[in-house]
């Protein structure tokens, strides 16, 4: 009969010290093989902060892998530790690094963590034409191989912004038969959305990317980091949680020596080739070309409830109902917007269940204000489209005549956005039912508000 011993905590820290005490003097070594990159690879996942530092800075120098107590006893960067340092210290390092990173490039050992990391440093210090050799080695099909990290992700934009034309096209080749799995990693839709955001050329990303995304659009949508992609392309002026420098790339090392701080005066702007299409014309032709706008809008008819009431689809398909950012969607496909303000709204117009078992749509906690701001968010329609505002459709298929039964609970919030919404027609209809409410008690008086968020901000006089 086996019998099982049971490891504390303190116990697999032991051994992890003793695993990483081992590994001391042979990092740069063993990340050369193939197997034995896959143990340093697990002892790097498992490290804290300070080992992972201790295993990383071997790549520095020759002391420290025959040295310990060299690692700072804090976490820091390559280029803070060289800050103070002499321009031969820099140079030193510089080349030290070159030397142990190129057999690990040449054979392809890039699908490992501590090596992206590695490759980070050696950008931060490396100058210009250094960083653009590398770059131009690694950017491809190995690169996609490396974006499935916080690190590789950086280098993956920087390739992207960075890279020439032809290493960007080199990049989004590699990507085909890979874009849907890639728009839902963590840190691989972040590279996605640089070449969307940066390529100028949209027949080629239509067929080598857009076309992938739209044949998988349902489960990119569905997807918390996918939804991503669709989003940022409604709409680039919002976050969508993506970090305020996840989309920056690594600048050029400024310490290795003084003809690389003279190489590195360069403005950031001049460092980045920046597209020339205009951003606008961008979005519509990707929107268009693939028919992804028209699919977008679909997907979300087809699915209305369930995005509405999702914490994670409630996004896309108020974007996709808003028309996207300066209205690009309703250039793309009016008519299927209107039909999606008509899917909401029959939704709406569906009785309580008389159970009680499923929520009726007015009183889910996030499609009550999803569709609360879409009631109150000005209509951008182009000069040559004509349609009913999303509150006139709501009003007349669900609300009118039936506010009393929709003034309690979170429905409330529905009811309360016509006091505030954009179009005046339907807010001077829609006072008629709703001040005896407010004179009852009902309803709050929310004519003075003007804010679309949850909490309205009170008008100030300036």
């Amino acid at each position: 009969m086996r019998s099982f011993v049971h490891i504390s905590a303190a116990d697999e820290k032991s051994q992890l010290h003793k695993m990483i005490a081992s590994l001391h003097g042979h990092v740069v070594a063993f990340l050369r093989h193939p197997v034995a990159s896959a143990v340093v690879e697990h002892a790097y996942r498992l490290s804290n902060s300070i080992q992972k530092q201790e295993l990383v800075t071997e790549f520095f120098s020759p002391e420290f892998g025959l040295f310990k107590g060299l690692v700072s006893k804090t976490p820091c960067r390559l280029v803070d530790l060289l800050a103070q340092e002499p321009p031969s210290k820099r140079r030193s390092v510089l080349e030290y690094m070159t030397s142990s990173l190129q057999p690990i490039l040449e054979k392809g050992i890039l699908d490992h963590s501590i090596i992206h990391r590695v490759l980070t440093e050696y950008l931060s210090i490396a100058g210009k034409s250094m960083a653009a050799d590398l770059l131009q080695q690694i950017s491809g099909s190995s690169l996609i191989r490396m974006i499935h990290t916080r690190e590789g992700a950086k280098i993956g934009v920087t390739c992207v912004s960075r890279g020439s034309r032809k290493e960007r096209k080199k990049i989004i080749k590699a990507l085909k038969g890979n874009a849907a799995k890639v728009a839902c990693d963590a840190y691989g839709c972040l590279v996605l959305i640089a070449i969307l955001d940066i390529v100028d050329d949209t027949e080629m990303l239509n067929k080598f990317i857009v076309n992938e995304l739209v044949s998988s659009i349902e489960q990119i949508a569905f997807d918390r980091h996918g939804r991503r992609i669709f989003l940022h392309l409604l709409s680039p002026q919002k976050a969508n949680g993506i970090s305020a420098d996840a989309l920056t790339p690594l600048e050029a090392g400024n310490c290795v020596s003084d003809e690389d701080n003279e190489e590195n005066t360069e403005s950031k702007e001049e460092l980045v080739k920046a597209s020339k299409k205009d951003p606008y014309v961008r979005r519509k032709e990707l929107l268009t070309g693939s028919c992804l706008g028209e699919k977008l809008v679909d997907l979300c008819i087809e699915h209305a409830g369930y995005l509405l009431g999702g914490a994670l689809g409630k996004d896309l398909i108020y974007e996709v109902a808003k028309g996207g950012h300066d209205g690009v969607l309703w250039h793309v496909v009016p008519a299927g917007i209107c039909k999606l303000h008509q899917a909401i709204a029959d939704i709406g117009a569906n009785p309580r269940a008389a159970d009680f078992d499923e929520e009726h749509i007015f009183e889910q906690y996030h499609a009550s204000r999803t569709i609360r701001r879409l009631i109150i968010e000005p209509t951008m329609l182009p000069n040559n489209v004509t349609a009913r505002s999303f509150a006139r459709v709501l009003w007349d298929t669900t609300l009118k005549g039936n506010c009393m039964e929709w003034a309690t609970g979170h429905s409330q919030k529905i009811v309360t956005a016509f006091q505030i919404c954009d179009d005046k027609l339907v807010r001077k209809e829609a006072m008629k039912e709703l001040k005896p409410l407010i004179d009852s008690g009902l309803l709050k008086n929310n004519g003075d508000l003007t804010e679309v968020s949850d909490r309205p901000i009170k008008k100030k006089n300036l």
